[in-house]
């Protein structure tokens, strides 16, 4: 975000965070500017780095993106039959809290009937809150070199960033919690289709990307959509040749076709018989997009 009511920002990129040499932000599908904020869909990890927003002649901010390809593990809401997502954990010894920062829900996968949605939860480490008898803060005792990063990210570092110092990240509870992805259900109603909202709806659609990839049978691929259709909302996989939904295609398949958590197509082990034209299409209340 970049607070301006009255002008709009524009933004430079810095790819190196220790040596920062900003340049226009260039353009891109996955990247949408607006008045107050930049939105990144679908980000990856060439898009981390440092964001400079600017306001006129003048620097209003600095946003760090850290871009993190990690294992995670799947947890679901509490109104489901679990697992369920890992509680904070104060670690006393060293006056640490670690927990899950969540990010908000994405939109449903579809309207009018079942579907899915998701969010995901970054293991965070920060200065633990609580107080000790004395009534100082825990972390207090124990602000070393190492700590003192927390006077500049009060909120909290994640547990796989680089600028987290080794000795904290070689704590085993610190080390060994994972990242979440909590998968729930959702309906919700398909709108009534206005022309004033198809013709929102068709200038927004991004360009489409395509990507070319090449197996050896018997490897495991996941195959993940190589551009944007610009909403934070789990597509649905598409074969175009059997024109048949993904999900049919992982029920035929004997569980070797699947959609993981960060809406890939996964196919393990890959036959010659899976070549084929595969696409994402996402559904909005009004329409579909394809990436």
């Amino acid at each position: 975000m970049c607070v301006s009511p009255a002008e709009r920002a524009s933004w430079e990129y810095s790819k190196s965070i220790k040596n920062l040499s900003f340049t226009p932000l260039e353009d891109k599908d996955t990247i949408v500017e607006e008045r107050d904020a930049l939105l990144i869909y679908n980000a990856a990890t060439d898009d981390a780095g440092v964001y400079s927003c600017q306001i006129g002649s003048s620097v209003s901010g600095l946003v760090l993106l850290e871009v993190v390809d990690d294992d995670y593990n799947v947890v679901k809401p509490e109104t489901s039959h679990g697992p369920y997502a890992s509680p904070p954990r104060t670690l006393d010894n060293q006056g640490l809290t670690v927990f899950s920062s969540w990010a908000p829900w994405s939109e449903c996968s579809t309207c009018g009937g079942v579907g899915r949605r998701r969010r995901y939860g970054m293991c965070y480490v920060k200065i633990a809150e609580n107080k000790a008898d004395n009534g100082t803060n825990k972390g207090e005792q124990l602000l070393t070199e190492d700590t003192k990063i927390f006077e500049d990210f009060p909120g909290g570092l994640p547990c796989r960033s680089e600028n987290l110092p080794a000795s904290l990240l070689s704590i085993p509870e610190v080390r060994g919690r994972r990242n979440e992805i909590m998968m729930g259900l959702c309906k919700i109603p398909c709108k009534n289709t206005s022309k004033q909202d198809l013709d929102v709806f068709l200038t927004q659609r991004p360009s489409i990307a395509r990507n070319i990839v090449f197996a050896r049978a018997g490897q495991t691929v996941k195959l993940q959509c190589p551009g944007t259709t610009l909403v934070d909302q789990p597509p649905s996989w598409r074969v175009l040749g059997a024109r048949a939904a993904a999900r049919a295609l992982a029920a035929g398949s004997g569980g070797r076709a699947s959609i993981d958590a960060r809406d890939r197509l996964v196919l393990a082990p890959a036959v010659p018989a899976d070549t084929d034209v595969y696409r994402p299409v996402s559904n909005s209340t009004i329409g579909s997009k394809q990436a």
